[in-house]
């Protein structure tokens, strides 16, 4: 779901502060920057943030601190470099979704890089949320679970934000109720077991009720059972947030996960991951509200001084 994009640095020089404001509306949503060098603060693009008019500085700066960024996997010059070998755009051709170009740039180098890089969408900095790519990534932020495979909604919708997060919040009320809750749950922490890099994972969910009909002790226990099949490491810490189902629902009915500071809504919850086929669910996704942050505390503060437990 997310878009895999580099941008061309004369481009980002040249853009109004409009086109720097839609950048930071799209970036953190929907996009994965990619860069070319070990770090970003060596990369091409670094050098010429700090020479941005100071409010396009400080709004990068701003975006930087919460929108996720990669390097390339394979080594590359970077967008610059292909003027003079515009071949080298399909050693990252596997890397990037979207390449987006400062406009006399395009317009010389278009013919040759599609033939390098023919899966590589080129386009403008100034329509980056017109592009094919993002046009895409909008429509699946929106759009229903159900009629895939739980494999395939997770490539297409989880996988890769799986890969670059370092914290995700569960918040679920009934991830630990027999069936599609618990069996939904354990497949989801699976599935990131094999796509995360270490990544922290706190749930909240609860226990008690006519429904769940579950102690607070096994509820505990259920999570621990889990947490002995998570072999692969991609799993770090799990911290475990319980509270008693009524008093859970008083503050929250929807259930989320918050990967770093996007925000997937899920009708359905951890169900949703249940078996092999995917449930009919609404979904979307969107950057982290007060709303999102309002309902952790109102939760925690529901919980006895026992929590978090560490799993």
């Amino acid at each position: 779901m997310l878009v895999r994009f580099a941008l061309d640095p004369d481009a980002v020089l040249s853009a109004s502060d409009g086109e720097h404001k839609r950048l930071s509306r799209e970036w953190p949503q929907y996009g994965v920057l990619i860069y070319n060098a070990p770090t970003f603060e060596g990369s091409e693009l670094a050098s010429v943030v700090e020479n941005l008019p100071q409010a396009a500085r400080t709004l990068w700066k701003q975006i930087l601190r919460r929108a996720w960024l990669c390097p390339s996997r394979e080594p590359w010059l970077g967008v610059l470099g292909l003027d003079d070998n515009p071949q080298a755009l399909s050693a990252v051709e596997k890397d990037l979704d979207l390449l987006c170009l400062e406009e006399t740039r395009l317009e010389i180098l278009r013919e040759e890089l599609h033939r390098g890089a023919p899966s590589v969408e080129l386009g403008d900095l100034r329509e980056i949320d017109n592009t094919t790519a993002f046009e895409r990534a909008h429509e699946l932020a929106q759009k229903r679970t159900g009629g895939m495979t739980v494999q395939k909604l997770w490539q297409e919708r989880f996988a890769l934000p799986a890969s670059l997060s370092r914290n995700i919040t569960i918040v679920d009320r009934f991830a630990l109720a027999d069936g599609e809750g618990i069996n939904g749950l354990e497949a989801f922490l699976v599935l990131l077991d094999g796509s995360g890099k270490k990544v922290n994972v706190t749930l909240y969910s609860s226990y008690g009720d006519e429904k769940l009909k579950l102690s607070e002790h096994e509820a505990q226990d259920r999570v621990e059972n889990i947490r002995k099949r998570l072999a692969r490491g991609g799993v770090g810490d799990i911290k475990l947030f319980l509270t008693d189902s009524r008093r859970f629902g008083y503050v929250e009915h929807d259930r989320f996960l918050k990967f770093d500071h996007l925000v997937f809504e899920i009708g359905s919850g951890m169900a949703v991951f249940n078996g092999p086929k995917v449930k009919q669910s609404t979904f979307s996704s969107k950057t982290e509200q007060a709303g999102h942050k309002d309902t952790l505390i109102a939760l925690q503060k529901l919980c006895s001084a026992a929590y978090p437990v560490n799993v």
